[in-house]
């Protein structure tokens, strides 16, 4: 085997996050929120695990309507450029037929639904930052 396959690559970045990010972090949690129950009180601990844990739901829901977003961005993104290019390859086969605007109304209409998807992808980041 030469080359590693793309899911075993996906899922030694899935480990590798898993054991060196997620796991410290969570230990680091856990030793904050002990020591802050023993120095000041259990109820400041509670505090700073219910922020932290919706801080994680926020991140989680934000992150996971951006990708969808960026799914349909992509795929607007496809139809655009294939729209163009066959317009241009065909291009004497849609002067002769008069469709010229019939091609560019299909390609503004591809065109404006990409740049709405754009925008929400940028709206979901900054809404990702202000969390």
């Amino acid at each position: 085997a030469c080359c590693p396959r793309p899911g075993t690559r996906s899922i030694q970045m899935l480990y590798r996050a898993v054991i060196f990010v997620l796991t410290p972090t969570m230990l680091e949690l856990l030793a904050v929120c002990a020591l802050l129950a023993t120095r000041f009180s259990a109820a400041v601990a509670a505090v700073v695990g219910v922020t932290f844990s919706a801080y994680v739901a926020w991140t989680l829901a934000i992150t996971q309507m951006s990708t969808e977003v960026r799914k349909e961005v992509n795929h607007l993104d496809n139809l655009t450029t294939s729209k163009a290019v066959d317009a241009l390859l065909n291009y004497e086969t849609v002067v002769l037929f008069h469709n010229e605007g019939l091609e560019v109304g299909q390609y503004d209409h591809y065109l404006k639904g990409y740049q709405q998807a754009a925008v929400r992808t940028e709206q979901l980041a900054a809404l990702l930052n202000a969390g």
